[in-house]
């Protein structure tokens, strides 16, 4: 019979472990090289907590885990204890169908609503994604995935209930994309700058603590002088343990914000072709965008430059 507990000190090895014993076959879970890929993405958080990912043990072996968060508050910078999140979730294919998962996601929900949640959701998408971004998902954390039947299926049985759709992209850079065909934008790189930089100082405390670790760029587009328009900015990272293939490398976009005057002119065409352009020259194999299932102006722009959807995920939300 399994045994419940917070977690040790002494967990990672065996939290690795199962972990990539589920990314074998899981594309959707980056290989951890190293227990430092969780210190990284998990353990080294200003705001984790022991209690907060919950171990199930059999015979001295982990066989199962989860964790749980609590939300973003943009407006104050920091946690919303109201609502919190179950973003991971694992079990071990051999312990499966043992009540295991359903228990944890219990022990999940209590120390959740002990922080003071009062409305929870399961699977990772932002600002419900105080964990996950790094190791789980793609460019951005969609939720649980469609494919991942057994856990969709697990929280519809304890109540949950879809609440919105992600949709993620992915384009192989050996394509031809620079075909893009659009007469604005010979005009406009006359006028517009795009500035890169790498390991780039964090805009807020949620980016800097949930992606701030891994290997970034910065984007910056400007367009005009004395002075430039600030236009857009993009922010895009290296998906370490994501490619399968030998010496793969794969990046993330985590956001392309194009300032709303300036938008429908071109200039997010351009400022995405620039971006493309860098990473091939880079050795970078493909790169992956997240949407949600609504945006269909940023599907166009993606299907534009040959990006194929590959993935989705839902964030699930608990019944009353």
């Amino acid at each position: 019979m399994p045994t419940y507990r917070a977690f040790r000190n002494d967990d990672p090895p065996g939290l690795r472990d199962l972990w990539n014993l589920s990314a074998a076959d899981n594309s959707r879970l980056a290989v951890l090289r190293g227990c430092d890929v969780l210190e990284n993405y998990i353990f080294c958080k200003p705001y984790f907590e022991n209690s907060a990912l919950r171990v199930a043990e059999e015979d001295g072996r982990i066989v199962g885990f989860s964790l749980g968060g609590f939300a973003y508050d943009a407006g104050r910078d920091g946690l919303d204890h109201s609502q919190g999140c179950i973003c991971l979730l694992l079990v071990h294919p051999d312990y499966r169908r043992r009540g295991i998962g359903s228990a944890l996601v219990r022990q999940a929900e209590e120390y959740l609503r002990g922080g003071g949640a009062t409305t929870l959701f399961a699977g990772p998408q932002t600002p419900y994604d105080a964990y996950g971004l790094g190791i789980y998902g793609g460019p951005t954390t969609p939720g649980i995935m469609e494919d991942d039947a057994a856990s969709n299926e697990l929280f519809r049985k304890l109540g949950y209930a879809p609440k919105r759709t992600a949709e993620i992209y992915r384009l192989r850079l050996e394509f031809d994309f620079d075909n893009v065909n659009d007469p604005r934008l010979p005009l406009l790189r006359r006028s517009v700058k795009i500035y890169s930089e790498s390991f780039p100082a964090m805009d807020d405390w949620w980016t800097a603590n949930t992606i701030g670790l891994a290997f970034c760029y910065r984007f910056d587009l400007e367009d005009g002088e004395d002075p430039a328009n600030a236009v857009g900015t993009s922010l895009v990272w290296e998906m370490e343990g994501f490619p399968k293939e030998p010496n793969g490398r794969a990046f993330g976009i985590y956001d392309l914000f194009i300032d709303p005057s300036f938008r429908r002119r071109g200039y997010a065409k351009l400022f995405m072709i620039s971006i493309l352009r860098h990473l091939r020259d880079n050795r970078i194999n493909y790169v992956e965008a997240q949407i949600e299932d609504t945006n269909n102006a940023a599907r166009g722009l993606l299907t534009q430059f040959g990006f194929e959807q590959v993935a989705a995920g839902r964030l699930w939300q608990a019944g009353e």
